[in-house]
């Protein structure tokens, strides 16, 4: 079971005798343990330096009694928040990168915008297709018998079909960049709007792959897990956005 503990003003939450798994100080929330089950939102607002686990730095003399917290350092903090800052980590040739899914499946790729609340669906048929997240009001349909949304279906905005040239800095953004040192943890926002995402399709012109993008809240939505992002390090949404206006997308990045 479990259960929230105060420490010294540090909000913590327990799972029954393991680890601390999540620590809270102000508004945020961190993930400190990998083994925790996969959160794909935690309830914080922006970056705020991670806490630092006593047993990460003097290991652990017990293995049912957490070792006493502390508040991390000024030379701690500041270190982990350059850690998160993007940096080249990587020299990964342009051909390389290309036989990774869905680039090395992929025809063409798309950069697309469409209404704040749609999400993005391929259907059987590989189309692109937006399902509206507010479900509106049900109204009763006397032909079918059944009730159905009175919300405006979303639509497709802006649609660019990138160069080689803009799949190229793309995929060096992706694959070429990521943390600039070791980190502790990461932090997720409690919003997702999304309003723009990539789309990859095959020679057919059918969609094989999306990844769909919340710029404001900078998060992603992925159609398939073989889809890597690389390292989520903090400015590379913000790159990705600079791309987006580049090519000419303005809905959802400005």
């Amino acid at each position: 079971m479990a259960k929230i503990v105060n420490a010294g003003g540090i909000k913590i939450l327990e799972y029954g005798y393991f680890l601390p798994r999540l620590v809270a100080m102000g508004e945020k929330i961190y993930l400190v343990d990998n083994k925790m089950p996969t959160l794909n939102i935690l309830k914080q607002t922006v970056y705020i330096p991670l806490l630092f686990l006593t047993q990460f730095l003097f290991g652990q003399k017990n293995d049912d009694i957490p070792a006493p917290f502390r508040k991390p350092s000024k030379q701690e903090m500041a270190r982990e928040e350059h850690n998160h800052s993007c940096a080249r980590t990587s020299n990964e040739d342009f051909s390389s990168r290309m036989k990774r899914y869905p680039f090395n499946s992929s025809e063409a790729v798309q950069f697309i915008s469409f209404d704040s609340d749609g999400l993005v669906t391929i259907t059987a048929e590989g189309e692109i297709k937006l399902n509206s997240s507010d479900p509106g009001l049900l109204e009763f349909d006397t032909l079918t018998g059944k009730y159905i949304s009175s919300a405006k279906p979303p639509s497709v905005r802006e649609v660019v079909t990138l160069t080689m040239s803009q799949i190229d800095t793309l995929t060096d953004i992706l694959y070429n960049h990521g943390f600039a040192g070791q980190i502790i943890g990461t932090a997720h926002r409690d919003c997702y709007s999304p309003r723009n995402a990539i789309i990859f399709r095959d020679s057919n012109g059918k969609a094989l792959a999306f990844i769909e993008i919340c710029f404001e809240c900078t998060e992603t939505r992925l159609s398939d897990e073989r889809i890597s992002l690389g390292e989520m390090c903090d400015q590379k949404l913000d790159m990705i956005k600079v791309l987006f206006s580049k090519v000419g997308i303005k809905y959802g990045i400005e």
